[in-house]
């Protein structure tokens, strides 16, 4: 049994997750840990007495034994680290969003392919059974055309001082639209507000359109007293509703439908619904399993850097919308925004610079 010795670079939020579920593979191996926090490594350290502790990302970058490495810290240094890493010929595995910018993924996509490295995005809700669930009952036909999308994904905390709500929470909403529909987005509108700081907007409403023509509006917020992660998908045949908080039964398909008549009457169809069977296994364990799978057999993850691309020029298509008093704001406007890459990375580097201070 070949077995792939993996490096973690952050033990904050969901580095403690990964560390976990890569412990507990059998064909892996977590064999070091980097973070700047003394005491994360201590904590760690106690778990996991065997793996290599230290606050230097070299270590772990110029250790020849180590193969990959898992990026688990604040997006704005999601590039750097990753940059090193691939520069190092190590596979690279980087939690959502990818990167700050879309021209910073390009640029370790480029790199990843002229390294011949796997270079993954962490979007563990497409390697959930509920969700590819869900996609197998769209390419059914099972609902018919699809219609809309509706999601809300609401709680208290956490805050962050280096993203907004939007670039938190909805990075898991427009992963999953990509997945199911396989659609780029045709235009997008977007308010939020800045309630806590003053600084990132904590809450926001998000509407869009794909070019298949699915609507979509998501509702994201860290000031929600209640936790909530909530999916409704209609189409011309028939809805799904996908409850996360739920321990059973978290999807369910409706046979419901309304339809008009040519004398504009209304007829509604209600034949009940099913719950479909469903794999719980725990997605983190599904996506580091794929992770490891692509690096053996050399072949594209799911969520690959082409993915993570997608996810990211959603969330800059939002950025756009708010900075313009939540216009609505058409793809091509990103398209012309990256043709300026140069002046792109230039504003992003400044706001970086800003929200540095605050952490």
């Amino acid at each position: 049994m070949f077995i792939l010795s993996f490096g973690l670079v952050g033990y904050g939020y969901w580095g403690p997750n990964l560390a976990r579920v890569i412990h507990n593979t059998s064909t892996c191996s977590f064999s070091a840990l980097c973070d700047l926090d003394k005491s994360n490594l201590d904590k760690c350290k106690q778990i996991y007495p065997h793996i290599l502790a230290t606050a230097d990302y070299n270590e772990i970058l110029n250790n020849p034994d180590i193969d990959a490495i898992f990026i688990a810290t604040p997006v704005h240094t999601h590039y750097s680290l990753a940059k090193q890493a691939l520069l190092k010929n190590k596979h690279v595995f980087i939690e959502k969003p990818i990167t700050s910018n879309t021209f910073e993924a390009k640029q370790l996509q480029l790199l990843a392919k002229e390294k011949n490295k796997i270079l993954m995005a962490g979007h563990t809700f497409i390697y959930s059974g509920p969700v590819i669930k869900i996609k197998e009952i769209i390419q059914e036909g099972t609902i018919g055309d699809p219609l809309y999308f509706h999601s809300n994904r609401v709680n208290l905390g956490k805050c962050h001082a280096d993203v907004n709500v939007i670039w938190d929470l909805a990075a898991h909403d427009f992963s999953i639209l990509e997945y199911l529909f396989e659609s780029e987005i045709s235009w997008a509108q977007v308010t939020g507000k800045k309630f806590v700081d003053n600084k990132n907007e904590c809450l926001a409403y998000i509407n869009l359109e794909l070019e298949n023509k699915v609507y979509a509006h998501m509702h994201v917020s860290w000031i929600s007293p209640i936790k909530s992660r909530s999916i409704v998908i209609g189409g011309t045949k028939g809805m799904i509703t996908y409850d996360d908080h739920i321990l059973t039964d978290k999807v369910r398909v409706y046979d419901k439908q309304v339809s008009v008549d040519h004398l504009e009457q209304f007829t509604y169809k209600d034949k009940g619904c099913f719950i479909p069977n469903i794999d719980l296994s725990e997605p983190l364990s599904t996506e580091i399993k794929h992770f490891q799978q692509c690096i053996l057999h050399n072949r594209q993850p799911i969520t690959d850097i082409r993915f993570g691309l997608k996810v990211l020029k959603g969330l800059e298509l939002t950025d756009i919308s708010l900075a313009n008093q939540g216009r609505k704001v058409f793809a091509m406007e990103h398209t012309l925004m990256e043709k300026t890459a140069v002046g792109f990375k230039q504003k992003k580097k400044s706001d970086v610079k800003k929200k540095l201070k605050t952490i």
